[in-house]
């Protein structure tokens, strides 16, 4: 079975430092993992793939125990282990994300602008980016 959301504003940290590939047919990719902390305490494991444009920029500025707040698509998929269980796969395709590096908060959009976020714009706003 598999379902697929959308999503805006949700929180990740990079549990691996990200990958940047090139599909057989030449469209680069981003890839990382990252997990999800739900208000409940579980903890969601997500791969995160970015394509085209953004994904040199998403590569530039992620790496393992980054923070991310992305807009984009989650889909989640029901399979079989090897040992006969049950398991479940997650991806999240990123449409944009809003990045905390050392130098501040980047925005990322699905083009792969980058725009660095002024933060006192960030601390005038009703919910604190991260």
């Amino acid at each position: 079975m598999e379902t697929v959301k959308r999503v805006s504003g949700l929180k990740v940290r990079v549990t691996k430092d990200p990958e940047l590939k090139t599909s057989a047919k030449g469209v680069s990719f981003f890839k990382a993992n990252a997990v999800h902390d739900k208000q409940d305490g579980e903890a969601v494991w997500l791969t995160v793939l970015g394509f085209k444009g953004i994904s040199k920029s998403l590569a530039e500025h992620i790496k393992k125990g980054s923070l991310l707040k992305v807009s984009g698509k989650v889909t989640t998929k029901e399979y079989q282990k090897k040992d006969g269980g049950m398991g479940i796969d997650n991806s999240l395709i990123v449409d944009s994300a809003l990045v905390s590096t050392a130098a501040g908060l980047v925005e990322i959009d699905e083009f792969g602008v980058t725009l660095p976020v002024n933060p006192e714009e960030t601390r005038a706003t009703a919910e604190a980016p991260f």
